[in-house]
């Protein structure tokens, strides 16, 4: 019934809450996070900028694009990554009623 729908909706925002608070916490992801923040990067730009193999920032790409906190969009037929302002904001109101 709606309790349960209510009890999962709980366990799926904090859960969600966790894995941002993770990543987040992690010195190399935030790194990431910021440059993306100030301007959209492609993978090889930000993998020199930062000295981060492209592999490696592959792999974190995925986590931001599983969390949402990272979207993409394609210009002149490279894929330019950016802070999903947005989404980073809706974590941050998640975390102020998980943690009030």
């Amino acid at each position: 019934g709606f309790l349960c729908d209510e009890y999962h909706a709980a366990k799926v925002e904090q859960h969600s809450v966790e894995v941002f608070l993770s990543l987040i916490g992690d010195p190399e992801c935030r790194r990431i996070l910021m440059c993306y923040s100030k301007r959209p990067y492609y993978l090889q730009e930000l993998s020199r900028e930062l000295d981060i193999t492209p592999a490696k920032l592959r792999i974190y790409n995925k986590r931001f694009l599983d969390a949402d906190i990272v979207d993409y969009e394609y210009t002149g037929g490279r894929r330019h990554y950016y802070l999903n302002k947005d989404q980073v904001s809706a974590y941050i109101d998640m975390c102020k009623r998980l943690f009030s």
